[in-house]
């Protein structure tokens, strides 16, 4: 390795522990990414020109790796998403008290919901668009606010059927689980 690469490492090693951009030494410490905008769509250019220069048959996410089949990323690329998305939803549910629910303390994962408070999560989710990823996402952005709790599908369901969540043991005496509800309009 020549000096000038060293001198270059060196540099960039310098720039990045100061919170500075390590290609161009612009400002980044308000980012949340490494490198300035500029230099983030510049290498964007690259990685596409590269891309449709190899027949379009790379990962839409890194350009790096073949696409999978019909898919348009590779596998690696999947699998970093999931991730992530695993950590955010983590991240929410840690937030309103971990995995279990607030009313019947029901752990299993796959049953558990984030439940709107007032029962607003109607207009909430047409605020924002959607529910699932988009509301753990709008509620890390927003810290986190109040009116939010955890719940089963089947407490949430009650909530919304009978207008509150009785005590576990009530449940069945009044009749919202243990027979079929009929909503009249």
């Amino acid at each position: 390795m020549g000096n000038s690469v060293k001198r270059t490492k060196r540099m960039r090693a310098r720039r990045l522990t100061q919170g500075l951009c390590p290609h161009c030494g612009t400002d980044s410490r308000g980012s949340k990414f490494r490198y300035c905008e500029k230099y983030r769509r510049q290498r964007r250019r690259w990685r596409r020109r590269r891309h449709e220069q190899r027949g379009g048959d790379l990962c839409n996410v890194c350009l790096r790796q073949p696409a999978q089949d019909q898919l348009r990323s590779c596998r690696h690329c999947r699998e970093m998403k999931r991730k992530a998305r695993e950590k955010l939803r983590d991240e929410v549910y840690a937030a309103y008290g971990g995995y279990r629910c607030k009313f019947c303390d029901e752990t299993r994962i796959e049953a558990l919901q984030i439940d709107h408070v007032a029962d607003d999560g109607a207009d909430h989710r047409r605020r924002i668009g959607r529910g699932g990823q988009a509301l753990y996402s709008w509620l890390k952005r927003h810290n986190y606010p109040s009116g939010f709790q955890v719940l089963c599908a089947s407490c949430n369901t009650v909530k919304r059927i009978c207008g509150f969540v009785p005590p576990v043991a009530e449940h069945r005496r009044q009749g919202c689980l243990s027979r079929r509800v009929t909503l009249s309009k």
